[in-house]
Formats: C-alpha cells, sequence, structure tokens
C-alpha cells in the first residue's frame, strides 16, 4: 500500500517538473502577446493625436493603458516589470498632454500628477512637471475653508500627493482636482472630506465641527470587605444584638410588672375600667417592641457571628 501511494506521489512530483517549462513558456507568450497589442494600440493613438483626433487617440491610448496591468502578470522577470513601470509612467504623460491638446485641463492636470507620482525623477514625470507649471496659471483654483468653531487645524492633501497644514480660517491657490481635507479640534469630531475642484473654480466651504460626546463612565461597585472590615462587622453586630437583648429583656420585665399590676386591680372597689383597659394596652405595646427587639438581636447577632467567622478564615 505504502509502496503504491510512493509512486503516485513521484508520478505527480515527475508531472509538475515537466510542466514548469511549459507553463513559463505560455505566460511567456501572452506577456509576447500583450506587448504586441500595447504597441499596436500606442502607435494608433500617436498617429490619431497627430492628427488632431483627440478625442479617438485618448480612446487608444487608454485602452493599451489598461492592458499594461494584464502585461505586468504575466511579467516573469525583474527587467520585464520595469520596463511595463516606465511604460506606464510615460502612458501617462502622454495622455496628459492629448488631453491638453483637446482643450481638457482639469484631466491634463490629473494624468501629469499622477505621472509625477510613480517616479518624480523619471524624464516622463519632469516633463509633466514643467508642463504643470505651465498650465497652473490657466487652471488655478481658489479654495477657501472656514470652520466653525474656528482656529482647527487644517490638513490638505492634494492630487500630486503634496501635503499642506494650516488653521482655519484659510485660503489655497490649487491645482484642479480631487483634494483630501481632514480638520481637527480637541473637544470635537474630526471631519474629512474630498473636495473636487475644478478649472479657474473660485470656491468656499464652511464646516461646522461637532462636540464630542462625553464619555459616561459606569459607577464603580465597592470593593469587598477586608480582613479587617468583617471583624469590625462582627464586633458591631454582636453590640448591636446583645443591645437589642437588653432592650428586650427590660420590656418583659416591665410588661410582667404592669400585667401583675392590673391583676391586683382588679376587683378591687373605686377601680376605674378605662385605666385598667389602658394600662393592659400600654402592657401589650411593650410586649409588641420586646418581640421586635428580639427580632433585632437575632439578625445582629447572626451578622456579628458571621463576620466574625469569615475574618478569621481570610
Amino acid at each position: 500500500m505504502s509502496s503504491c501511494f510512493s509512486q503516485i506521489l513521484r508520478s505527480i512530483a515527475l508531472s509538475a517538473i515537466l510542466l514548469l517549462p511549459f507553463g513559463t513558456l505560455r505566460a511567456q507568450q501572452r506577456y509576447d502577446a500583450y506587448r504586441e497589442e500595447v504597441q499596436k494600440l500606442f502607435q494608433q493613438g500617436k498617429e490619431l493625436a497627430a492628427k488632431r483626433d483627440y478625442k479617438r487617440s485618448l480612446v487608444k491610448l487608454k485602452a493599451a493603458f489598461r492592458l499594461l496591468r494584464d502585461m505586468e502578470a504575466e511579467a516573469r522577470t525583474d527587467e520585464q516589470t520595469a520596463k511595463i513601470k516606465k511604460s506606464r509612467i510615460s502612458f501617462l504623460y502622454f495622455i496628459g498632454r492629448v488631453h491638453e491638446l483637446d482643450g481638457n485641463l482639469r484631466d491634463a492636470v490629473e494624468y501629469y500628477s499622477r505621472c509625477i507620482q510613480q517616479d518624480p525623477n523619471s524624464t516622463a514625470a519632469q516633463a509633466a512637471q514643467r508642463a504643470l507649471h505651465a498650465l497652473t496659471p490657466r487652471v488655478q483654483a481658489t479654495l477657501r475653508i472656514e470652520s466653525i468653531p474656528s482656529r482647527v487645524s487644517l490638513q490638505l492633501t492634494d492630487p500630486r500627493g503634496n501635503t499642506y497644514t494650516r488653521q482655519t480660517p484659510t485660503t489655497f491657490q490649487l491645482l484642479p482636482g480631487k483634494h483630501k481635507i481632514t480638520l481637527q479640534k480637541k473637544g470635537f469630531t474630526p471631519e474629512k472630506r474630498t473636495l473636487d475642484l475644478d478649472p479657474n473654480a473660485d470656491q468656499r466651504v464652511s464646516i461646522r465641527l461637532l462636540p464630542l460626546l462625553k464619555k459616561t463612565t459606569p459607577p464603580t461597585q465597592p470593593p469587598p470587605p477586608t480582613r479587617n472590615a468583617w471583624g469590625i462587622v462582627g464586633w458591631v453586630g454582636i453590640g448591636i444584638g446583645a443591645a437589642a437583648v437588653i432592650t428586650a429583656t427590660s420590656l418583659l420585665v416591665v410588661v410582667n410588672g404592669q400585667v401583675t399590676s392590673i391583676e391586683q386591680k382588679l376587683g378591687q372597689p373605686g377601680v376605674s375600667t378605662l385605666q385598667l383597659h389602658n394600662d393592659l394596652s400600654t402592657a401589650q405595646s411593650m410586649e409588641i417592641g420586646a418581640i421586635a427587639s428580639f427580632g433585632v438581636a437575632a439578625a445582629a447577632l447572626g451578622l456579628g457571628i458571621t463576620g466574625l467567622i469569615i475574618a478569621s478564615q481570610k
């Protein structure tokens, strides 16, 4: 059984070794096919741009740019990956240039900015920087940001990835495109927004920050009694119980005396029945008080004894 299993494993391993060159070959073929298609579309885009057919040129160029992602997935060497990266940067610049020639300055700024972000030191990115510098006076937008409350910390990131930190209210001169802003102030909820600026826009934004909700802390539970605390509880309970026993005993003694006095007065001439009734009522009330005191004594003594037992065990 084990011998059969080993043969199967060897067969699988041998098949994988034989298929490996075939898989690599297929990947290289797909890579070459993508490269040919990208080159063809790029050449068509350049020819259409030379004829000032910018709309159709952009269709070809952007289709070629999308194929670069598929081409990169088939790359098998660092050299191939580096070439694709360089082509991507060049495509971004060329698409931005065609947008500029077509009069779509907003998209031109976007693609020039993306080109610079890929590799600021590349030849294409340096050309994009020069193009952006020349475009700036024609497309620069004004953005004023105010806030409630004022003097809020503001961070703005432009499409090229540049970050500016200021306090509100403040005014920016910016290139068109999407700008991310974050406002923060102690005691208030941070606010994040994305503002989309058109060329030559004059935009004013007022943002209200909401106060932070105060966190309610749940009431803390008192710590469990310590050994000393249980000892104190025990002795206090015994003291209260002893006092209650003395009180109850005293009341019973008084009640017994009151009852004896009432019995002696019964049948004697000149004794008022109303007076006997009042004395009896008083005796009954004192008896109830004595019973209640005995109950308090029992509870207190029980608590006291329990406390002392717990204190002795800790």
